[in-house]
């Protein structure tokens, strides 16, 4: 009944925290850094150097796509309403498995309790 739609994004990003420093500061020494100074055209420079860096990251820290998902946002859900239906959630499972008279007039009377705490 209050269950949230969900809005979904795809992500690229490096994991950066992975990279073994002594080995990309080796690759990095042995890329010609020349190539980037002795071009008198800045535009290519600036080509060059980001060739390079991404060279460079993408053999030590390669690029990973991930789905993530967040819920949109009801502002009449509040956190404490949350914690009611959760509540009743387990209720009415208790009840499901017991099938007490009690157990129903409890669940009934939190799932009341919550519609009018919406309202």
């Amino acid at each position: 009944m209050f269950d949230e739609p969900i809005e979904s994004s795809n992500f690229r990003d490096r994991d950066l925290r992975a990279i073994d420093i002594s080995q990309f500061n080796i690759d990095a020494n042995d890329v010609d850094w020349n190539a980037v100074i002795d071009n008198n055209d800045l535009d290519q420079q600036v080509e060059k150097l980001n060739g390079i860096i991404l060279y460079l990251f993408d053999k030590h820290a390669s690029v990973k796509s991930s789905r993530k998902s967040k819920k949109r946002s009801k502002p009449y859900i509040t956190h404490t309403i949350r914690e009611m239906i959760a509540l009743k959630n387990e209720a009415h499972r208790h009840y499901m498995k017991t099938k007490k008279f009690e157990h129903e007039e409890y669940y009934i009377d939190l799932k009341n309790y919550m519609t009018f705490a919406i309202l």
